[in-house]
């Protein structure tokens, strides 16, 4: 009799688990390689701590890719570096310390694959163009209160050694 109220008891937490546990409106971002080695002297010469840069992948058809600037100095320049996906967001979070995230809105990743862009006015945060999430970058790329994505973008190991920054996975 004890045993059978036990199982019972069981099989009741297993069936109110299961339906409590609604499925996130994100799915996690698809994997691809990242293994990037980036002068501090010359790639990031002009980041600064709370400055964003963006990686992202040139035409399909041309092998390479953009690195862009925001903030002061503002721009962009060509390499010869491969990023694979939408690309990366790399920002120097303190003297000693970058952050490096996917550029893809984690928001149904697997199903929309939409890169977030930096938001000019407010260099802190990206935002995707398709469902209006905003990360907080200086956050480790957390999404804001009242955005669809509910989980923060996807982070990257980003390691300072001398004058070079290794960004991997």
């Amino acid at each position: 009799m004890e045993s059978t109220k036990i199982i019972k008891l069981m099989l009741f937490s297993i069936l109110m688990l299961s339906f409590s546990c609604d499925k996130d409106e994100y799915n996690v971002v698809p994997y691809v390689p990242v293994n990037l080695s980036l002068s501090i002297s010359s790639d990031l010469q002009h980041v600064g701590v709370g400055d964003p840069i963006t990686i992202t992948p040139l035409d399909t058809n041309i092998r390479g890719s953009e690195i862009r600037y925001y903030g002061l100095n503002a721009g962009s320049r060509l390499s010869s570096m491969i990023v694979h996906g939408n690309g990366l967001i790399i920002m120097q979070h303190s003297y000693d310390e970058y952050v490096a995230y996917d550029i893809t809105c984690t928001y149904k990743a697997n199903e929309d694959y939409v890169a977030c862009k930096v938001e000019e006015n407010d260099l802190l945060y990206v935002k995707c163009p398709k469902c209006g999430s905003r990360f907080n970058l200086f956050n480790y790329g957390s999404p804001e209160h009242g955005s669809k994505a509910a989980a923060p973008l996807k982070q990257y190991n980003a390691i300072k050694s001398g004058d070079l920054l290794r960004v991997y996975n």
